[in-house]
């Protein structure tokens, strides 16, 4: 295994893009979950902040605009594993699409 290999960061396909968004579909009422682009959006605003914020911090707002807490039977393991693997807080820089582009 080449060095760093185990640590490189491998960004969702189309189909886990779309799981994502099935999961986030399940997040329930009153609850009001952010759709895959709005995560992109949001995970920008994460990842260019001058210090890395703790996923615990951010995470509640991906399933709740207000993040508000998940109901207790609600497993959301599956959609916080997405979520992190989509643009990992350990990243050293911003994915492309948080840059900005030239006019």
């Amino acid at each position: 295994m080449p060095q760093g290999a185990a640590s490189a960061v491998v960004d969702l396909s189309l189909r886990e893009l779309d799981e994502l968004q099935d999961l986030l579909d399940r997040v329930p009422a009153p609850l009001e979950p952010l759709d895959t682009g709005m995560v992109d959006g949001f995970l920008c605003g994460v990842l260019v902040q001058p210090t890395m914020v703790p996923p615990a911090r951010w995470l509640p707002f991906i399933t709740d605009i207000e993040g508000r807490a998940l109901p207790a039977g609600f497993d959301a393991r599956r959609l916080h594993e997405l979520v992190l693997r989509r643009d990992p807080p350990s990243r050293p820089d911003p994915p492309a699409r948080c840059r900005s582009r030239p006019r």
